[in-house]
């Protein structure tokens, strides 16, 4: 649909004027966006493997740092050098998966869902409000009693 049409039968619908250069700039935005989304789609599954030859290439690091004789009859036991060198290199491919994670933007939480979890009470005493999370409880780590942001900005438990 050519953008004169689309702006005549915009202003028709909304009852207000639309400029020209903003709705010629829309079909760029939506192919701008669907190239991020296939891009996003393609590293997640770039990111699955990724995390299934972690998983393999660990398992075999770890049994290397807990030798067990009675699992590996006959085979003479990894040097300390080399337990040492396993453990370093678990660590490292757990930070450097960490890494790619985060870089690849898995752990953003969009913004209607942090919007979601504030709330905001009002002040009982006159004070400034203060906002609070609701407890997580239920999740690792999490505390039984909501969390409460102080007037300064500061996190108190």
């Amino acid at each position: 649909m050519p953008i004169t049409k689309l702006q005549e039968n915009l202003e028709r619908r909304f009852n207000r004027e639309f400029k020209h250069q903003y709705l010629a700039k829309l079909p760029e935005k939506v192919a701008r966006r669907t190239l991020v989304e296939i891009d996003r789609a393609q590293i997640e599954q770039r990111m699955a493997f990724t995390r299934e030859n972690y998983c393999m290439v660990r398992e075999k690091l770890m049994e290397i740092m807990y030798w067990d004789k009675d699992a590996h009859p006959g085979e003479r036991p990894p040097q300390k050098r080399d337990v040492v060198e396993a453990a370093k290199s678990v660590a490292m491919l757990d930070l450097a998966l960490l890494k790619a994670e985060i870089e690849t933007g898995m752990y953003k939480t969009p913004i209607e869902k942090l919007a979601a979890d504030i709330r905001y009470d009002p002040p009982t005493d006159g004070s400034a409000a203060t906002c609070c999370r609701p407890s997580t409880s239920g999740t690792a780590g999490a505390s039984s009693s909501a969390t409460r942001c102080t007037p300064t900005g500061s996190w108190r438990g």
